[in-house]
């Protein structure tokens, strides 16, 4: 695909946008939509519980619920990841009438990848391919990243993630040239946006992260000229996961402007170091 280098980030965004509308009656996002619905909405801070505890994690639910719901049992020797559940509870005042008083509660939940059993239906589809100047584009991205970069296997099924513990990123070694840079660029919109000390948006929940990265990488990757919007859906699904109503795409749209202006900071960067659209 010949990369438009006038194309703006907002037009570039509105692209995506149109994508992930194109694709909401698929019979595969509804499938999808089928087993999200099973797994429980985590807070802010459980989010950052289990982020600590396994940085690799994708979806998580208790010990019973992986058996009741999902036909999956927790492996052997497992390690669980601790968060803390609300507990609400009754009790009656010297009237008669009752009240409910809210306590908290550890509670143990097991990442997929600490399963087994049924599969899990899945709309994620890594990018696939060579990338020409590959070897110069990862170089200008690990030069921009203000965190160390690994290139490295891990368990799970992530691409790749941002331990704001440890102040690094870590891509996964045996993705294809363009799912790494893709992956990079993710990443490194986390770690400038989320950083849990200077992040603009380290508060926002986790639909409102992912919306954030991965709008910024397909914003990137455009530019770069290394999307075919015809085969590489990877974004348009992606994002489709982490909107709570995708008809309107509210985290999509509350993320924009923070989106626009990761990219094309990331873009003016790359632009300095010599990097250029591939034709």
């Amino acid at each position: 695909m010949k990369n438009n280098r006038t194309t703006t980030t907002q037009e570039t965004l509105k692209i995506l946008e149109e994508g992930i509308q194109s694709l909401l009656d698929s019979d595969r996002y509804k499938q999808y939509l089928k087993m999200m619905a099973k797994f429980h909405n985590y807070s802010y801070n459980n989010c950052l519980l289990i982020m600590l505890q396994c940085p690799t994690a994708s979806y998580v639910a208790g010990y019973n619920a992986w058996k009741t719901n999902f036909a999956r049992h927790v492996k052997k020797n497992q390690r669980g990841i601790r968060i803390i559940v609300p507990c609400p509870v009754e009790k009656e005042r010297p009237d008669g009438t009752t009240t409910q008083e809210l306590f908290f509660k550890a509670a143990t939940v097991f990442d997929v990848e600490q399963t087994e059993g049924d599969p899990l239906p899945d709309i994620i589809h890594p990018l696939t391919g060579t990338v020409d100047d590959y070897d110069n584009i990862i170089r200008a991205l690990t030069e921009i990243s203000t965190v160390p970069v690994s290139f490295e296997d891990f368990p799970g099924k992530a691409c790749g993630y941002y331990s704001p513990h440890e102040k690094r990123i870590v891509v996964r070694s045996t993705l294809d040239q363009k799912a790494r840079i893709k992956t990079l660029v993710h990443e490194i919109a986390h770690s400038i946006a989320h950083d849990p000390d200077t992040g603009e948006c380290k508060n926002d929940n986790r639909n409102l992260k992912e919306n954030t990265a991965e709008s910024t990488a397909f914003a990137v990757l455009y530019w770069l000229g290394l999307l075919d919007l015809m085969t590489d859906d990877y974004s348009f699904l992606y994002l489709l996961g982490y909107n709570s109503d995708p008809s309107t795409l509210p985290e999509f749209h509350q993320c924009l402007n923070s989106t626009q202006k990761i990219a094309n900071y990331l873009i003016t960067q790359l632009e300095q170091k010599g990097i250029k659209p591939i034709a």
